[in-house]
This record gives structure tokens, sequence and C-alpha cells, in this order.
């Protein structure tokens, strides 16, 4: 992990890049258009041990500044890609940071916005989770550890766990788990059509629980990495509440990172 000097010098460096393609593309845009040049023939060229033969030679002229400009654009987009991401793993390794505990880690979260009068309702993707989970580190979400993560000591009003049953695995110690967590479970069976496909999720039902309970809360929090509910954050923000996301960086949708409020990376201090 990085310290904070290098985190520092990171983020130094992706906001000179970004400043430096602003102005390179401001100097493009107000370049003056020029006719494009092209490869032009010249059959009268003499000396050469071709002359007097019915192949014309190519005389390259100087390339065209609107495709060096081209070039110029396309270098830029992928440095702005490239700073994205690296900005994206700063804030990754910023909220993984281990943070003291004390008056100290109370007024760092209170200067942050996190204000221990805030009401706050936290919905859990269960599936997007566990797989996200499984396929990252090999191991299990905490969710006593995902709890005390987001919730930093304010209001809790309400913890909702929306789990798919499927046939033949018992999930019964890991709902009543979830239970004595602090969680309410709601439960849906994985359906099986007779064509052998099968349904089975909650992003209606957790988008509208969420839409519900907006004018009690001031915070909602979403614990899922799942682009289908990018939609779900813009309503709520346009209703005044405050959309944390709580998720695995490297699997998260883009358009939920940059919508959302505030972000809580969880990592490997998050699991079992």
């Amino acid at each position: 992990m990085r310290n904070a000097d290098d985190e520092h010098e990171s983020r130094d460096a992706a906001e000179s890049a970004d400043n430096f393609a602003e102005g390179v593309l401001q100097e493009l845009d107000e370049r003056e258009p020029e006719e494009d040049e092209e490869l032009t023939a010249d059959p009268e060229e003499e000396g050469d041990e071709l002359a007097g033969e019915d192949h014309p030679t190519y005389q390259l002229e100087a390339v065209s500044p609107r495709v060096k400009d081209a070039n110029r654009v396309e270098e830029l987009e992928a440095l702005r890609r490239e700073n994205r991401s690296l900005k994206r793993r700063i804030r990754i390794a910023e909220e993984r940071t281990p943070k003291s505990e004390g008056a100290g880690s109370r007024a760092a979260d209170r200067q942050r916005g996190f204000l221990r009068h805030q009401r706050v309702a936290l919905f859990v993707d269960v599936q997007n989770m566990y797989h996200s989970a499984k396929k990252l580190h090999g191991r299990n979400l905490s969710y006593a550890k995902l709890l005390e993560r987001t919730v930093r000591g304010r209001q809790l009003i309400r913890a909702t766990a929306y789990v798919i049953d499927r046939q033949g695995i018992d999930q019964e110690a890991f709902i009543d788990h979830l239970r004595n967590t602090g969680f309410q479970v709601r439960r849906k069976e994985l359906v099986e059509r007779p064509d052998g496909s099968r349904k089975g999720n909650w992003d209606l039902g957790l988008a509208l629980d969420a839409i519900h309970s907006s004018p009690k809360v001031d915070v909602v929090i979403l614990v899922t990495g799942d682009g289908d509910f990018a939609p779900l954050i813009t309503s709520l923000t346009g209703k005044g509440v405050i959309v944390e996301l709580a998720c695995f960086g490297e699997s998260a949708s883009e358009a939920l990172v940059q919508q959302a409020e505030r972000l809580h990376y969880l990592g490997k201090n998050d699991l079992y």
C-alpha cells in the first residue's frame, strides 16, 4: 500500500496531466482549419531510374496538421483515461487506509460530513456482494464490519439485506447471522423457467424500498456494484437524499462511482 507522500504525488501528477490536456485541447479548438495535404503524383520527375516508364513517382508532402491534431487528441484521450484510473486507485487506497479510533477519528468523520445526527438507511445487494468478494478475494463479506464501516456512529434507521434462495442450498445459518447482526432480511426464490433460464434479482424491490424510505432518512447507503442502480441514485439525489455507495472498487460500475456523493471502498479488512 502506498504511503501518504506517494498518494499526494500521484494526485498532483494526475491534476497536472489534466491541466496539460485541457490546455492542448483548447489550443486545438482555437487553431484555424487548414486544407488537408495528400500524396501527389509527379510524372515529370527526371533523373530517376524509373524515368521513361509508366510508373509515376510520388512525392510525400508534409503531414497534414489535421492528422497531427487527430493523433494528439487520441493521445490526450488515452492520457485522460489513465488519469481517471489513477484517481480511482487513489480513492480506493485512501478509503482502505486504516484510521485510528478515538476523538481524532470522530473529528475526521465530522470533517468529511459523517454527522452523528444523520439518519441512515442501508440496503445490501447480497448476491452482488457475495460474487464480488468471492471473485476478488475468495472470501465472504463480514456484514458486522460492513455496518461499522459505513454507518460510522450515525443513527441507523434500517438495514436491509436482499437474499436470493436457491434450491438445494441451505442458507438458514447465514440468514440467522444477518438478523443477529441487525439486518432485516428479505428473501426471494430463484425461479427456473421451462427453457432452463433462471430469474431472480431484487433490483426493483430494493429500489422501491429505498425510495419509500427517502422521506424518513438523510442518507441512503447502497451496498452494490451493479450499474443497474445508477438511475436509483439519480432519483434519490433529486429528493434531497445523500447517497453513499459501498462496493469493491475493482468490480463496481463506473456509473455508480461517479454518481454517488460518498464512497466506501471495501477490501480485505472487511471480509471474514
